[in-house]
């Protein structure tokens, strides 16, 4: 009967991150635990062309609260992340090589990288990591942890989300000179579960979200062309209304194409 119960909720809550990822409307499930494809783990000896540690302050900064400073990419395009907020948004350490993101009364706060060519993956293979922790206070329907390009972006955008605390990651381009789009996402909620290692990649063709050990294949076929000159956010789409807050701690975070 447990096993039942179990087995109703996962399908539940699927349907309901169907729904939140396409605006309203259902989107076909990703299927759980389906074998990845050949070498799915072969980016991993890539190295990142983005690349954030958090273990110490933002440059310029000391104290444990950051409205502003600048966090260096240690992946292969340099440069740097830099804190952007409004009201009372602002960044907080959060252990060992963690950040945490504003409170959900706690107003807006981001890390926007500029945009650079090299974090626009093309048609070529990629993969997007990171360490996100959520808490039961901090899960909203709008949630966006890592992303470059927004929605309707020409060109398109690759995206890493936890709306209502459902990790799931969205990429869109162009096909055939047509816009298309692919989504994968997990069919649990990842609130108050501590750290969790989450993985969007895509691999031969294929958008596959990894969620702890878990593997979430989309339907969709991910082959397309992504490249946009939008900046790389992290925390949100950016200060403004409606900026999709997320509320949580993040570490481990690197994007690597190939």
């Amino acid at each position: 009967m447990l096993d039942r119960t179990r087995t109703a909720r996962r399908v539940a809550v699927a349907a309901l991150a169907g729904m939140l990822l396409t605006g309203g409307g259902f989107a076909p499930p990703a299927r759980p635990d389906v074998p990845a494809p050949a070498r799915p783990d072969r980016a991993e000896t890539t190295a990142p062309v983005l690349a954030f540690d958090f273990s110490g302050a933002p440059a310029g900064q000391s104290g444990s609260t950051w409205r502003t400073g600048c966090f260096g990419n240690i992946g292969s395009a340099g440069g740097s992340g830099c804190i952007t907020v409004d009201g009372d948004g602002a960044l907080r350490p959060a252990g060992d090589r963690a950040l945490r993101f504003p409170h959900t009364d706690g107003g807006k706060a981001v890390i926007l990288f500029p945009h650079t060519a090299s974090v626009n993956p093309g048609t070529a293979d990629f993969q997007l990591t990171a360490r996100i922790a959520v808490t039961g206070e901090g899960v909203t329907p709008n949630s966006n942890v890592i992303q470059k390009g927004l929605f309707d972006t020409p060109g398109g955008q690759w995206k890493l989300q936890t709306d209502r605390g459902v990790p799931s990651c969205r990429i869109a381009g162009i096909r055939d000179g047509a816009p298309v789009n692919a989504l994968a996402f997990a069919t649990e909620s990842i609130a108050d579960d501590g750290p969790v290692p989450v993985r969007c990649a895509r691999r031969d063709g294929r958008l596959l979200l990894t969620v702890g050990d878990r593997v979430y294949v989309s339907p969709d076929d991910a082959t397309m062309d992504i490249t946009n000159t939008c900046p790389v956010t992290l925390g949100g789409k950016g200060v403004g209304a409606g900026n999709d807050q997320w509320h949580g701690e993040l570490s481990g975070v690197a994007f690597a194409v190939g």
